[in-house]
């Protein structure tokens, strides 16, 4: 230590006031990120810095000994608490820190505390200082201190505890990615610097006589630091927790640069893409050489895809590329992850594989319906023949009509493109409606058919009794509306209303029905009407003014809640 006798040392001074200044300002603005692990101990030990380097100043600008061997003490304040705060920070920062048990940390502690009872006792024994001895430069009169037994215990155990913690910190330079690397590297250069001005000056070799170049030495360490902090956002990410959550990912991430160069590869997709060794600096393309169709990033795009992975077990993976920008700049590089859906592949090909299972099913149940509805349809048709009494001959005709209505519906869904359960029931009434008017009417330019239909899709289970009403309801306008030749006008409507009911409207301009029977005859056509209107939760009205109008509301039923 120095005490200097004149001003002539003043510009070591101001250099010492500018480390403690960027010290104090980076103690204050380590210790608002408290919490974040490490950070206290960085702050304590920056605060550390300052004290020793504010000490040097009034060490250096003390004109009595015992003013500078006061503050000499002081400033092993500093001294002894820097080297303990960088190891339990750089132990902390590596995640490293379960080593230091409470007992272990008190234990840090009883050699710093030792030294200090040890500064401030020195006039009794003399183990750190001593001799005090006044030599005479070219700058001033200074006083060179002689290091005793407590202040080489001193040195030994802080070197001991500042290279460990630059072991711990190396480690992470080798093993984190870039940014994290910058950050550890900066730190141990800033805690390298002063030790290296400390060994030169304890070994005699510095120019200017008893002068301890180590608090100078803090100036780098603090714009070091402030870089660290400021330009790497220091604390703000430690990069043992990036490297761990880095590597728990279950899928696979790949980090890239701007020029398509590997910069990262946690385990996953290593295993993934079956990458052996070290493959970080290479080009995404010969890393990702085992796809199938890899689409290598360009122009800062997004890109999402599936791709079949090549290996000894072919798999499918789902690729999700990301640019990675920071803020306005410009492109910093690529995140691409990397998640094997083999196995949801496999689900939805057995999916699609039973869905046309199912289809091809559904699609001979239909055929086969329809066939037997037309083979009794046939049937009814032949046994007809031998009938001579008219209205038995009717009722057969009838018969025969419903199932052709039934083995229609059945014959549009097994001709339809994939839909087995719905059809196109305005499509559906324009040929029934032509097939039954064709049955009864000999003489097609004395009624005419006109329909009104919305393609409205119904499902079967709706589709199959409207069928038969609009059967019956057609078959009895053409035998009943237009008797003795009398010429007319049979309407069809389907349509959807406002309030989403759903109407189908059979209506003609024929004689009616009388008022007294309205739809609650007691015929085979009447009774089976209302009852499937009812199946479908419908309701029937009539008019009978000018003819006769039918018509029947309802709304499509969810037979799955059924």
């Amino acid at each position: 230590m120095v005490m200097i006798m004149n001003y002539n040392y003043i510009p070591y001074a101001m250099v010492l006031a500018i480390s403690s200044l960027i010290a104090i300002f980076l103690t204050f603005y380590t210790w608002k990120r408290k919490k974040v692990p490490g950070a206290r101990y960085i702050s304590l030990a920056l605060l550390g810095v300052a004290f020793w380097s504010f000490s040097a100043i009034l060490v250096v600008l003390s004109s009595k000994i015992s003013s500078s061997i006061f503050w000499s003490q002081v400033s092993y304040i500093g001294v002894v608490s820097i080297a303990p705060l960088w190891l339990l920070f750089a132990a902390t920062y590596t995640q490293n820190d379960a080593w230091f048990t409470k007992s272990r940390w008190l234990l840090l502690w009883v050699v710093p505390a030792f030294v200090l009872v040890l500064v401030f006792t020195n006039q009794w024994h003399g183990l750190i200082w001593p001799h005090v001895v006044p030599v005479h430069t070219g700058s001033g009169t200074v006083f060179v201190y002689d290091h005793g037994v407590g202040a080489w215990i001193n040195v030994i155990y802080s070197y001991i505890l500042m290279v460990v913690g630059m072991i711990l910190l190396s480690q992470t330079v080798i093993n984190s990615p870039g940014l994290y690397r910058y950050q550890a590297g900066l730190l141990l250069v800033g805690a390298l610097v002063p030790m290296l001005l400390n060994a030169v000056y304890l070994a005699d070799i510095y120019p200017d006589p008893g002068m301890d170049p180590t608090p100078f030495a803090f100036l780098v360490t603090g714009f070091v630091s402030a870089w660290s902090l400021l330009r790497f956002k220091f604390l703000n990410v430690m990069p043992v927790a990036h490297t761990t959550l880095f590597k728990s990912i279950e899928g696979g991430v790949v980090v890239l640069d701007a020029q398509n160069r590997v910069v990262e590869v946690n385990p996953a997709a290593k295993q993934l893409l079956g990458l052996d060794g070290e493959v970080l600096g290479e080009t995404a393309k010969s890393v990702m050489i085992s796809f199938q169709d890899f689409k290598e990033p360009h122009d800062g795009l997004s890109m999402h895809y599936e791709a079949l992975l090549k290996s000894s077990k072919p798999c499918w993976v789902d690729v999700n590329v990301k640019p990675l920008c920071q803020g306005n700049e410009s492109l910093l590089g690529y995140l691409i992850s990397l998640n094997n859906i083999t196995q949801i592949k496999t689900a939805e090909e057995r999916s699609k594989k039973a869905l046309e299972e199912n289809e091809l099913l559904m699609k001979e149940i239909h055929h086969r319906v329809k066939n037997n509805l037309t083979v009794i349809s046939s049937l009814l048709s032949m046994q007809s023949r031998y009938v001579k009494d008219k209205d038995d001959l009717e009722m057969f005709i009838e018969s025969q009509n419903r199932a052709k209505s039934m083995a229609m519906i059945h014959e549009m869904l097994y001709n339809s493109m994939g839909e087995f359960k719905r059809i196109n029931f305005g499509l559906y009434i324009e040929k029934l409606s032509r097939i039954i008017f064709n049955a009864y009417t000999m003489d097609p330019s004395r009624i005419k058919l006109e329909t009104d239909l919305e393609n409205i899709q119904l499902d079967v289970d709706t589709a199959v009794p409207l069928g038969l009403i609009l059967n019956e309801l057609i078959s009895n306008a053409l035998k009943y509306a237009f008797p003795e030749g009398r010429k007319g006008t049979l309407r069809v409507t389907f349509k959807k209303e406002e309030d989403t009911n759903l109407l189908l409207r059979v209506e003609d301009d024929g004689v009616g029905v009388p008022e007294k029977n309205g739809v609650n005859g007691t015929s085979l056509g009447l009774i089976l009407i209302k009852s499937l209107v009812e199946q479908i939760n419908g309701n029937i009205t009539v008019d009978n003014k000018n003819g006769l109008k039918i018509n029947i509301r309802f709304h499509e039923m969810d037979y799955k809640k059924l």
